[in-house]
């Protein structure tokens, strides 16, 4: 998810779990901790594009680095935060902001790399977009209403966990619909494989890529439409013009990140190499 919505979030997990003597830092201090694991965006400063496109969500979005960091954290915070709370205490406090970080980002398809660095495969759920302000906004109203009336502030805080995970079911119930719509119209096949994923900013409108051996089929499909009938259009693959650069680190680094949703295109002196996962 995006950077905002990680702050939201974040800071009604800490205004939630606080207790009086924390005060309104415990929001802050969620807020904080939930947007962490994204300091991995930071590769960009040195690697190349190819590289940093993997490397994110990868180590820093694992468990192995949820367990590391939240022991390491709890240390420091005990110290130089709130000393009143102990070590324990601060461990479940950033052991529950990291993994509601990961939960959130394998909604999307970026996916995260849960079991990195033993794996590099990514766990994607592919039921929300990276940004939706329909998640976004009513949890910044609420930590905002959280901090301006902190006598009730964990009324609030909870409210904004309750709206967020009843957005979150209604985006994999939404993700249901349409892939059962999508499974009637591929059933004439014998084998298929598809990616169904939401458009920009909503979980109404849903992009579909299906496999086939030589590319793929492009479709979109409403949870509001009437009828099964799901309109393809062919999108060819053409792997021969990766021919000559398939040898490349950075392209083979965004074949497999792309987990085989890619095709490629010729524009004058330039080749295109379009990872299907994200859209068109």
């Amino acid at each position: 998810m995006d950077t905002i919505t990680h702050l939201a979030i974040g800071g009604c997990l800490g205004a939630a779990t606080s207790g009086k003597a924390q005060g309104k830092r415990a929001l802050v201090v969620g807020a904080v901790a939930q947007v962490l694991p994204d300091i991995d965006t930071v590769s960009v400063l040195w690697q190349d594009p190819a590289s940093s496109v993997v490397l994110h969500r990868y180590l820093t979005h694992s468990i192995l680095f949820v367990i590391v960091a939240a022991y390491a954290l709890a240390i420091l915070a005990h110290h130089w935060i709130f000393p009143e709370l102990n070590v324990r205490a601060w461990v479940k406090f950033f052991f529950l902001q990291f993994c509601v970080h990961l939960l959130l980002d394998s909604f999307n398809v970026y996916g995260v790399a849960w079991a990195a660095p033993f794996s590099a495969q990514r766990i994607s759920f592919n039921a929300l977009f990276v940004v939706d302000p329909f998640l976004t906004l009513p949890l910044l109203i609420v930590t905002l209403l959280s901090w301006l009336n902190w006598v009730r502030h964990q009324r609030w805080a909870w409210m904004g966990v309750l709206v967020t995970s009843v957005y979150l079911s209604y985006a994999l119930v939404n993700k249901q619909l349409v892939n059962r719509v999508i499974d009637n119209n591929l059933s004439s096949q014998s084998r298929y494989e598809y990616l169904s994923t939401p458009t920009p900013f909503n979980v109404w409108l849903w992009y579909i890529v299906v496999k086939k051996d030589d590319g793929f089929l492009i479709g979109y499909r409403s949870v509001f439409d009437d009828g099964g009938k799901i309109e393809f259009i062919s999108l060819p693959r053409q792997d021969s013009l990766l021919r000559s650069s398939h040898s490349r680190s950075d392209v083979q680094k965004l074949i497999r990140f792309s987990n085989g949703y890619y095709a490629a295109q010729s524009k004058a002196d330039t080749m295109d190499f379009s990872a299907l996962r994200f859209g068109q």
